[in-house]
């Protein structure tokens, strides 16, 4: 392949296109080459955007717009470099950008809008989610913009969920309506506040996007990018005038009347019916996954004359964003997002969630919209437990393993998840007790464990040779097995 591959993108729908890369078997004749991964196992799969329009770059236009970021922490200072978000109690910082449309030729119905930014660092907090806000005014500029002047913006038009790994990432959230309504004039274009879902949490949920001026003469996918798909409006046909016959007057030798001329009517135009879009189905695959790990959704589409490809659908996981993904040639489409099953939207109690995976295809002119969904089984995960065992010397007394830590899967600790019973492990005589009992009781979300370790260890003087002397006479005792006496 070359160094720098290129092809023409074909005609087709706008959305999430993948290209699929095989390795030959050999060296030689493409005309002769057999390549072993062909079809399902590709040595390569490319992602791209593809779109009707596509504005590069939130850059401000005539002193509005642009992208930058405000911080609740320096109220008053403008901030530059990458777009930071966070969510932190008095320090929660968040993005705004704003697209110039004037001139991208977006017309007519919009059918799919797609805000995308580059994630590209993401603290121990994340996942985060994400949300796109219809900013509602007044007009701002990047160069001037801060946190004390920052403008409002509605609720979240789109939400997102922001991985931890792996970085970097691109997140798109869905604006249709946002650009619908920008192109109808219906609301004053002013751009979007990207925040966290839920501001003031603890911990560490900074991270940051690529900002417009990331952008390189040669690489023009680092910042803020809108992708558009529309369909023109048609024009109304305007109805050809019918010619009405002038009348000819007649010559009067006598008085007599003139025919007075009858209007002739003129012919209404003809509607162009509207073509009724292909009914559809949409069928869920069911998505199961165990707590703390990930789940991927998918869907089929499909219509009376079989499986429809390059069709966007949009995914949701018990009610949350899980992503979307372009139908192939069989009608599958599987979600760009792996949805991480922590918190209490993904509990085990309430598993299995009869229509926790959801679909839907929004419709264009060629196919009707469709919706579906099944069940998601959520599974117990194994929680990490750690008990210190303990190697003594004999004093008489009892003596038990400690617990050193609980960890779940989703960063929770100790009661949160489970708790553990060590009193299998207390002794008091000197022994090894390579077999003590113990055992985890996990909370709803967590696998019970029992175990049988190692952890206690006792002897009378520990690694040591005894020498007691009592009747005038030296006795020797060397360690070993059992309690020692004299």
């Amino acid at each position: 392949m070359e160094t720098t591959p290129s092809f023409l993108v074909p005609s087709g729908p706008s959305g999430v296109w993948q290209v699929r890369l095989y390795e030959a078997a050999a060296n030689g004749a493409c005309s002769t080459a057999t390549f072993p991964g062909y079809p399902g196992t590709p040595d390569k799969t490319l992602s791209f955007d593809v779109a009707r329009a596509v504005i590069i770059g939130a850059v401000a236009t005539g002193g509005v717009g642009g992208d930058n970021w405000v911080s609740e922490q320096n109220p008053g200072s403008v901030q530059t470099g990458d777009l930071q978000i966070e969510s932190k109690s008095g320090q929660n910082k968040r993005i705004f950008a704003r697209f110039n449309l004037t001139g991208a030729g977006i017309a007519g119905t919009v059918n799919s809008a797609l805000l995308r930014m580059q994630l590209v660092s993401a603290g121990s907090g994340f996942p985060r989610t994400h949300t796109a806000n219809r900013v509602t005014g007044p007009a701002w500029l990047e160069s001037t913009i801060t946190w004390s002047s920052q403008p409002a913006f509605g609720a979240a038009t789109d939400s997102q969920s922001a991985p931890r790994t792996p970085l970097p990432a691109l997140i798109r959230w869905f604006v249709t309506s946002d650009v619908q309504d920008f192109i109808n004039s219906s609301f004053t274009n002013n751009g979007w506040c990207i925040k966290d879902a839920t501001e003031g949490a603890s911990g560490n949920n900074n991270g940051s996007y690529k900002a417009t001026e990331a952008n390189t003469s040669t690489d023009k996918t680092q910042g803020p990018v809108l992708l558009v798909d529309y369909s023109p409006a048609s024009p109304t046909p305007t109805a050809t005038p019918t010619a009405t016959a002038t009348p000819t007057a007649t010559a009067t030798a006598t008085a007599t009347a003139t025919a007075t001329a009858t209007a002739t009517a003129t012919p209404t135009p003809t509607p162009t019916p509207t073509p009724t879009p292909t009914g559809t189905n949409l069928a869920v695959a069911a998505a199961l996954g165990t707590y703390g790990g990930t789940a991927t959704l998918s869907a089929t589409l499909t219509s009376t004359s079989g499986p429809v490809s390059g069709k966007t659908i949009n995914f949701t996981l018990n009610g949350n964003p899980a992503g979307s993904g372009m139908t192939n040639g069989s009608g599958v489409a599987t979600s760009n997002t792996a949805v991480t099953l922590c918190g209490s939207s993904y509990n085990v109690s309430g598993s299995p969630y009869a229509s926790g995976a959801a679909a839907s295809f929004a419709g264009d002119t060629d196919y009707a919209a469709a919706s579906g969904s099944n069940s998601l089984t959520v599974g117990r995960a194994t929680a990490t437990v750690t008990v210190t065992s303990y190697t003594v010397t004999y004093n008489g007394n009892p003596h038990t393993a400690t617990l050193a830590s609980i960890v779940g899967v989703c960063g929770e600790t100790d009661a949160t998840v489970g708790t553990v019973d060590v009193t299998g492990t207390t002794h008091t005589n000197a022994g090894d007790y390579p077999t003590d009992p113990w055992s985890f009781t996990g909370t709803g979300n967590y696998n019970n464990t029992s175990h049988l370790d190692r952890v206690g260890e006792r002897w009378l003087c520990g690694y040591c040779d005894v020498r007691i002397t009592w009747a005038g006479l030296c006795h020797h005792a060397e360690r070993g097995g059992g309690q020692w006496a004299g």
